[in-house]
Parts: C-alpha cells; structure tokens; sequence
C-alpha cells in the first residue's frame, strides 16, 4: 500500500512558503523614507513661501494704492471745499451787484407815464377808434351789398364766421350800420394790437429778436427775476435812441414798420370804404397814438399783458364794455378789444375778497392780475 505525503500549508500556486515569509518579514527603510517625508516637505514648503510672498507682496501694493486713494480723496475734499467757499462768495458778490444795479437804475423810465396816465390815454385811443369814421353809412361803397359786407368780415374773421353770421341774422332786410362800425373797430384793433401792442419792445423786429433771445437765456439759466429790469432797459434805450438822439437809422425802421401797418388796414379797408385819402388820413393818426403808447406800456415795471376775449369766455362787467346789442350778461359772443392787465398795479381798499359780495370785481382773465383797461365785447 502505497502513502501519499501530505505536506501542510503549502502555497496553492506552488510557491514556498519561505519566500512569502521573506517578503513579509523585510523590514521598511526608514532612513529613505525619512529622507523622501523631508523632501516632500521642502518643496511644500518652499511652495508656501513663494505664495506667501506673492500674497504679501499684492497685499503691501493694495494699501499702498489705498493710502494714496486716502490721500487724493483728501485733497480733492479740501479742494471742494475752497472752490465751494470761493462761489459762495461769487454769488454773494453777484447778489450785492444786483442790488446796487437794482437801487442805481430801478427809477430808470422810459417816460413819465404811469398806469393812469397809460389809461387815460388808451382812452383818449379807444374813443377815436370809436368814432371811425364819424358818419359809417356815408363813407361806405353805394353798390356794396348785405352780403358782401358779411363775407367781407368772415374773410377777417373765419374763426368768429358763426358768430358773424348770427350778429347779422338780427337784421336781415337791411345792413345794419351800427353792428359793421363794431366789427371795423375790431379789425382795426385788431391790426394794431398785433403789430404794435404784442411786440416784445417795439417796431423794430430785429430789437424784439435779440431781446427775446436774452430771454430764453435767463430762463435756462434760472435768472428769471432779471428779466423785467432788462425789458425796462431795452424799452428805455429804444425810446431814446428813437427821440432822444434821434437814430436815423432807427427812424427808418420804424417808419417802414409804421407805413407796413398802416397800408394793411388801408388796404383791408379799401374793399368796403370809399374816400381812401380820408380814411388813411383817420388810420395814421390812431397808428401814431398807439405807437406812441407802445414804449410806455412796455417801460413800467409790472408787464402789461394783453388777453384777448373770445367766444364763451366768461364776462367780467368790471373789465368788459358792452358793445352794440346785449344778448347774454354772463357769456362772450364777440370779442372787440382786448383787456389790458397788469400784476398788482391797482390797490382797491374796499375789496375783501368775498365774490359774493363784491359783485365780480375781484374776478379777472389772468390770476393775480389787476385791470389796467377794459377790453369790449359783444355779448
């Protein structure tokens, strides 16, 4: 019988068990790896101090830039502040100037007229334009028909055609005389209002120009309070270089800018009146007066400013005169004149400020205005 020898523990593979046992038992080479711990070390450490630097470098820039930014601010402050006190002193300087200019000039007119002596005189104004001509049905064309008369007056006034139209109707078998001596007055007034009373200073457009422009500038630049001292300058210089020193030059100006009005309203006038020579004669004489009111009007120091009535504005009986027929007490149907008013130039001690009981004598066209003149209307 034959055994087989068992031998204990050996290696599946074949392998020796001596050999396994060497590997495992070798001991480690703490001296390299010592030495390899050491370098891995050295170059994290140097790794670190590079960074480190850089870090510390960057950091050593930022709050050398934040001081000097400190550093600038600082300055910058101080140089607000000096240029701040220097305006502060400007505008103060420039506050005393425009007082001491104000106290030297502000008697500075360009005539003596005053409100009421302006009101006198756009009375004496309106009463001849009133009276023009002085016998209407005289003066007209013999072959000029109703009809014509009416679409004479709706070519000059097609914004009011209805309201012609209806003042006409009244009478519709005849021409009625009293109702075209209204309507003339108005076309005249008209003219004269818009050639002569709505210039900025005076006749001479180029003056008007400039001084409008200086305006515009005090309004972009927030100096609106200067502006009537200088329209008050302007009017004063214009009046006297026309009368004062006698510009010839000024004179031309205005003369041709006088002459252009004056035949505009001979010329509308033609149409319907005969006599031309008569009738040119009457229009040079109110054109004179109101020119020769035009400087004064614009020379005081509240501004006069003009507002025109028109349809179905309300009626305000202290600054509206009745003309011709009276069909409505509270309403416009036509507009004659225009009102003439100005900021606080009447003081009326008896006014309280109760509408109620004052009638309509505190109400006006234009908020914080006072009356100067009275404009007309039909209505």
């Amino acid at each position: 019988m034959t055994h087989s020898k068992v031998t204990h523990g050996s290696s599946p593979l074949g392998t020796s068990t001596s050999n396994a046992t060497n590997v495992k038992d070798k001991p480690i080479d703490m001296h390299h790896r010592k030495i390899s711990l050491l370098d891995d070390w050295a170059i994290a450490e140097n790794t670190y101090r590079k960074k480190s630097i850089q870090v510390k470098t960057k950091l050593e820039e930022a709050v050398k830039k934040l001081e000097k930014s400190r550093k600038e601010n600082k300055e910058l402050m101080k140089h607000q502040e000096i240029i701040e006190r220097e305006m502060m002193a400007v505008k103060k300087r420039a506050g005393e100037l425009q007082a001491q200019h104000y106290d030297r000039s502000k008697n500075i007119k360009v005539t003596d007229d005053d409100f009421s002596t302006i009101i006198a005189k756009l009375g004496k104004f309106s009463g001849k334009l009133s009276n023009f001509p002085p016998n209407s049905k005289s003066c007209f064309k013999k072959d000029l028909s109703r009809e014509e008369l009416i679409e004479f007056f709706i070519k000059h006034n097609f914004e009011n055609k209805a309201q012609i139209e209806f003042l006409f109707d009244q009478d519709k078998d005849r021409i009625d005389y009293a109702l075209v001596s209204v309507l003339v007055e108005k076309l005249i007034t008209t003219e004269i209002v818009k050639h002569i009373y709505r210039a900025a200073i005076h006749l001479d457009s180029k003056v008007n120009e400039a001084f409008e422009e200086i305006q515009k500038l005090f309004v972009s630049t927030n100096h609106e309070g200067w502006m009537n001292d200088f329209r008050l300058k302007i009017s004063k210089a214009t009046h006297d270089l026309i009368h004062r020193y006698k510009d010839e030059k000024a004179k031309d100006i205005n003369n041709a800018k006088r002459k252009l009005v004056i035949d505009s309203i001979v010329q509308k006038l033609s149409v319907i009146y005969d006599k031309e020579e008569d009738i040119r004669s009457r229009i040079e004489k109110l054109v004179d007066m109101a020119i020769e009111l035009s400087l004064p009007i614009r020379g005081q120091e509240d501004l006069v400013e003009i507002i025109d009535l028109k349809v179905d504005d309300p009626v305000y009986k202290n600054q509206v005169k009745p003309m011709y027929r009276q069909f409505d007490s509270t309403k416009i149907i036509l507009g004659v004149s225009p009102v003439f008013l100005a900021k606080s130039t009447i003081d009326d001690e008896n006014q309280s400020g109760n509408e109620e009981e004052e009638g309509d004598i505190t109400r006006t066209y234009l908020r914080d205005h006072t009356l100067v003149y009275p404009g007309k209307a039909i209505y």
